[in-house]
């Protein structure tokens, strides 16, 4: 007789396990099966796994990827602005007629306040399906009038609605402080060429010049900023009781009325953006759409209504939010009007609940959000302004008490900067020339502020722009210099603000107690005159990158001849023989810089020959400031359109304008009166309005696509109407004025995304940055027929064309209104490998890479960056193919030439008599002329560098406490520390199921035992439990080794016989 084998399966399904039967679902990776009857292992007997089915949804599908969704530590988010919006108000304000009052407590976005925090040390569980991303927002700078130069007083200076008051003077007239503008926005002796551009004004409209500077208009990214507080009406208490005095006037400058940008606190908006995806297997396509849908999740559209003075209700907007594209409130024609100006001009200092009014706050709380073009500059510039009130303000020499070279301290305040530590005179050999000397400053020379002063440095290196024909600025003529070889570079040198005029003087003398200026006042000395700019300077000093890192101890003073430099530009210099408040004398250490290495000290810098003790230093944070350039969001609407001119008293009458459309709008009760309702045109929108995480099935790699809000081709402003003229024949049209009506059919291709090159300001809305407008068709006359001109006019043959705007500049590509930016992708780089991103195949370095001269979010993003990005966004693509689309005709139409484009002279005929009679004659000066480009496009794609991973871990363990012991070494399990019974790879998925086959691991027991219930565990190769689904299932084999007993065919025979 023989052995054989007892084989007993024992069934354990997650479905019917104690917690199925509970519905406890909280962890599908471990289950608990009672057995019907107590099974019994002896000693010898095998124990193995014959089947399993590890469930998880989309296993068999191959082109899935892998979330397992589990918390593998604690993940620390950097600091990010919570915006919050108070005292919400949505009940409807009663309103008056034109000229009535309206209730400011209910406003657009039904909140009456703003209070931003600034979020820190906050944490989250490090998951690989979940990312705490923090967005950025920026403006650009493009043809639409959603934003306001900075500085600007007031956005126009006629605030009638009523359309019969002539508004084109609003647009047509050449800008100056009359419409608004500040009466210096640059310091010309150092003027950024590549920041600003001369444009010619009008004596009379510009405080007696004939120029003046303007922000270039290019399409660059302005980083959005937002004010730590702004409170838009008086009477609302918004914050806590007894804090709101305090909350209402922190919004106010602390200094100077007109310090409203200068002295402000402003953060970069940076929102946190929860972005997860389903844990499990997911297909590519079904990821990007999770996060697609999680960006653009959109809040229910609000209607904004008002009552007239009638009590009639109407509705004047809608809004619609997204995560990322949303309304702010924004500069307004009624808020910036020259009225509420002239209103905050006369503001106290400091403000209080009792001094303040509602036409303050109006102005005021207009400034609540900001742009900035050099975020970096700007945010390190203010931290080192954090150290001036740290800096002694007490500390003079002692003997002898009438030494006139005492050391003077200035109050200390952080927007008044630093001062020069000893009076600096002219080099008396070369007066009319730079002087080459050193400059002490009251910095205290430690390596905080080393440190501080360095990243500022860092931050301008970024924009080498601001080095660009340096020579050709007055203070850094070469004719001024008398060493060329230490002139002005980009490599070895950096800047710092200086005042142009010492702190403090008498009445009727140059002096600037502030640093800096925006120049809303004329700033006039003594009688008469036109006033001075009190703008700052850009001081440049030497700086040797390759000694950075050097810190030199400050036991001994070094030498003027030592080019021995702390953080690679300092110098100790010691103040020695001071005492302090208590009479102790001290001994204390200040910062040396060297202008000498650097073009010297400009010669208009000294005033009586001498740059003073009291002259400010460090960061000036005005919008005039070198290298500072900041633009308002803006409504983008005034009172009324342009106006159609036409002749009031007939032919050769008054000529005049007369508005199409307005901001008033009909008082149902009395309808003869109207309401104006611009008091509530307070918003405009921000962000990226289709933002897309997709999958490209050509390279199978996720990327990033329409992160800005791309640029449209649009109708005309008369675009649909019937109407063929809108001038009267009787009037008697002026060169370059409208009388044809050109592009009038409404334009199919119309919302297309394109970008644009030259292009044209929209006739809808208006904003200051594109004064003077120019009247769309003009028409010159540059053919000659008929062979003489006949009639009063003698225009019957008028070609239209339409100009372009000054100040937009020539081919520049003009792609996106704005957009947003990552800021921080939710993984530092050392957990980045357990995050989402690395499995999507993005690398840390691609996407958040440390800023470069050539990856700020002001450069395109282009083949030269994508690979290192610093702040992530999109842009249009711009290929070489699109350059013979840029040659046009004098009318648009493309030649598609490979000649280069040029910017046009287009000459005009005009009529002229000689002694036969009536000629056409050329005018004399061709008009200039910029042929607008629109060019087809799509955003551009930031591919991810590597493919996605489709599986984190290789294989599955199971674990069940049918055996006993270890069984396996390595691992981390994170539940009962079970032997390992089978390892399943993940190489045999069908349908939703991973499945194991019999398992060549069998193990022999080797000691009794009784079971009466069985725990299984499916963990992940790592020894943590797997992310798996509920409908899991193993069957165990027990194997049992028989002998067949001897006789046992004889006895069951015998047993037979009897039974007959």
């Amino acid at each position: 007789m023989g052995d054989y084998t007892d084989i007993q399966l024992i069934n354990c399904n997650r479905a019917a396990s104690v917690e199925a039967r509970s519905r406890n679902d909280s962890n599908p990776a471990v289950w608990s099966n009672p057995l019907q009857q107590t099974v019994k292992l002896n000693v010898g007997d095998k124990v193995s796994l014959e089947r399993a089915f590890v469930s998880e949804v989309g296993a068999g599908n191959s082109n899935t990827i892998e979330f397992k969704g589990v918390s593998t530590g604690i993940n620390s988010i950097p600091p990010y602005t919570d915006i919050q919006y108070v005292s919400e108000n949505r009940v409807p304000a009663k309103r008056g007629v034109i000229s009535g009052a309206y209730d400011p407590l209910y406003r657009l976005g039904y909140y009456r306040g703003i209070k931003t925090v600034v979020e820190t040390d906050k944490t989250t569980p490090l998951r690989d399906n979940e990312a705490p991303v923090l967005m950025g927002y920026y403006f650009t700078s493009c043809e639409y009038p959603n934003y306001v130069p900075q500085p600007r007083r007031f956005t126009q200076s006629v605030t009638n609605s009523n359309p019969v008051v002539d508004p084109q003077k609003v647009y047509t007239t050449v800008d100056g402080s009359v419409s608004g503008a500040a009466f210096f926005t640059v310091n010309e002796n150092i003027i950024c060429n590549y920041d600003w551009k001369k444009h010619i004004t009008d004596a009379a409209q510009h405080n007696g010049q004939i120029h003046m500077y303007k922000q270039r208009i290019r399409n660059e990214r302005y980083t959005m900023f937002v004010k730590n507080s702004a409170v838009y009406v008086k009477n609302v208490d918004i914050w806590a009781a007894g804090e709101s005095d305090m909350n209402f006037t922190v919004q106010y400058p602390s200094l100077n009325i007109f310090g409203h940008l200068a002295e402000a606190t402003y953060y970069r908006i940076r929102e946190r953006v929860d972005l997860s995806i389903k844990k499990g297997f997911n297909t590519p396509t079904a990821v990007a759409q999770q996060l697609t849908k999680q960006l653009n999740e959109t809040e229910t559209p609000v209607s904004f209504e008002v009552f007239d003075s009638s009590q009639y209700l109407h509705t004047l907007t809608h809004t619609v939010s997204s995560k990322t594209y949303k309304p702010i409130n924004c500069q307004n024609r009624y808020q910036n009007s020259k009225a509420k100006f002239d209103g905050y001009s006369t503001q106290a200092i400091p403000s209080t609940f009792a001094n303040t009014d509602q036409t303050s706050i109006d102005y005021m709380s207009s400034y609540a959000f900001l742009a900035i073009k050099r975020p970096e500059i700007y945010e390190a510039g203010m931290l080192l302004q954090q150290v001036v009130t740290s800096t002694p303000a007490v500390y003079q020499k002692i003997p002898p008490a009438a030494d006139p070279t005492k050391i003077i301290f200035l109050e200390t305040h952080k927007f008044r900067g630093f001062q020069v530590l000893n009076d600096v005179p002219i080099d008396p050999t070369n007066p009319d020339l730079n002087t080459y000397a050193f400059m002490d400053t009251n910095i205290r020379y430690t390596k905080e502020n080393l440190s501080l002063l360095r990243d500022l440095f860092d931050a301008q290196a970024l924009y080498p722009e601001l080095w660009d024909d340096i020579e050709l600025t007055v203070n850094y003529d070469p004719a001024r210099s008398t060493r060329p070889t230490e002139a002005v570079k980009y490599e070895t040198s950096r800047f710092l603000h200086i005042n142009q005029y010492k702190a403090k003087g008498d009445v009727g003398t140059l002096f600037n107690e502030e640093f800096g200026s925006d120049n809303m006042t004329a700033n006039t000395f003594g009688a008469g005159g036109n006033g001075v700019s009190k703008t700052s300077n850009a001081l440049f000093i030497d700086f040797d990158e390759s000694q950075r890192d050097n810190y030199i101890e400050p036991i001994d003073e070094i030498g003027p001849g030592s080019l021995l430099y702390s953080y690679g530009f300092a110098q100790p210099v010691k103040l020695q023989d001071q005492v302090d408040a208590a009479g102790n004398t001290v001994v204390e250490y200040f910062i040396r810089i060297r202008p000498d290495r650097a073009g010297g000290i400009p010669v208009n810098l000294f005033i009586d020959d001498v740059i003073d003790r009291t002259r400010r230093i460090g960061f000036d944070s005005h919008s005039t400031a070198y290298s500072t350039c900041m633009i308002c969001p803006y409504s983008g609407y005034t009172s009324s359109d342009a106006g159609t001119l036409y002749d009031v008293g007939g032919a050769g009458g008054t000529v005049k304008s007369v508005a199409q459309n307005t901001t008033i709008i009909n008082n149902t009760g009395a309808p003869t009166t109207g309401f104006d309702i611009d008091t509530y045109i307070t918003q405009t929108y921000m962000g990226a309005n289709t933002p897309v995480i997709d999958f490209n099935g050509v390279n199978n790699r996720f990327q990033f696509s329409k992160f800005h809000t791309a640029n449209n081709s649009n109708n005309s402003f008369y675009a649909g109407t019937s109407q063929t003229s809108i001038t009267s024949a009787a009037l008697t049209l002026p060169t370059g004025q409208v009388k044809d009506i050109a592009k009038r059919d409404i334009d199919p291709n119309a919302g297309d995304t394109v970008y644009k090159v030259n292009p044209r300001p929209p006739d809808f809305g208006y904003s200051p940055a594109f004064k003077p407008y120019i009247r769309k068709d003009q028409r010159l006359v540059n053919l000659a027929y008929p062979d003489a001109p006949s009639g009063a006019g003698g225009f019957e043959n008028l070609a239209n064309f339409e100009g372009d705007n000054e100040n937009i500049e020539p081919f520049e590509i003009f792609d996106s209104h704005g957009g947003i930016y990552i800021d921080d992708f939710g993984y530092s780089e050392e957990n980045w490998s357990q995050g989402m991103w690395d499995i999507l195949g993005f690398n840390y370095d691609q996407v958040s890479a440390k800023p470069t001269k050539t990856n700020v979010l002001n450069q395109r993003v282009n083949n030269d960056n994508l690979s290192q990005l610093y702040r992530l966004t999109t842009n249009a693509e711009v290929v070489a193919s699109d350059n013979k689309a840029y040659v046009l005709n004098d009318f648009g139409a493309a030649m598609y030439s490979t000649s280069l484009p040029f910017v046009k002279g287009l000459t005009n005929l005009v009529s002229a008599t000689d002694a036969v009679g009536k000629i056409w004659t050329y005018s004399t000066v061709p008009t200039t002329y910029y042929p607008e480009s629109i060019i087809r496009t799509q955003s551009m794609s930031v591919p991810a560098g590597s493919l996605s991973k489709a599986v984190l871990k290789p294989y599955y363990t199971v674990r069940s406490s049918i055996l006993e012991g270890s069984t396996a070494i390595g691992g981390n399990p994170t539940g009962a520390n079970l032997p390992i019974i089978s390892i399943i790879d993940k190489y045999s998925a069908q349908n939703d199921y991973f499945l194991g086959n019999p398992s060549s691991l069998v193990f022999t027991v080797t000691k009794p035992q009784m079971i009466s219930d069985i725990i299984t565990s499916v963990c992940d190769s790592d020894g943590t439990y797997a992310n798996i689904n509920n409908t899991s299932a193993v069957i165990y084999k027990i194997e049992r080794a028989k002998t067949t007993p001897e006789g046992i065919i004889a006895q069951i025979l015998a047993d037979s016989e009897k039974k007959k």
